[in-house]
């Protein structure tokens, strides 16, 4: 995704291997240089994406039963 006016990406979020689930990240990146510079930066927000999306997981499911839940988040 591109911001308007901008010539460098934005990475906004990710999909599964299998193409099944989408997850968004809580902060897009822009990715600016070379991508040898910027992947470690994609993991990192890959990974406190889903810590984050956990956190709030967890809430909805004290919220709305287990068996609504199953459903909302990214497996």
């Amino acid at each position: 995704m591109k911001e308007q006016g901008s010539d460098r990406p934005i990475a906004v979020g990710m999909h599964t291997n299998v193409g099944i689930e989408y997850v968004e990240f809580t902060s897009p990146l822009k990715l600016l240089g070379k991508v040898e510079n910027y992947m470690q930066e994609i993991i990192n927000v890959m990974k406190s994406s889903l810590r984050d999306i956990a956190g709030l997981s967890l809430i909805k499911l004290e919220k709305h039963g287990k068996e609504a839940w199953l459903g909302m988040d990214p497996a």
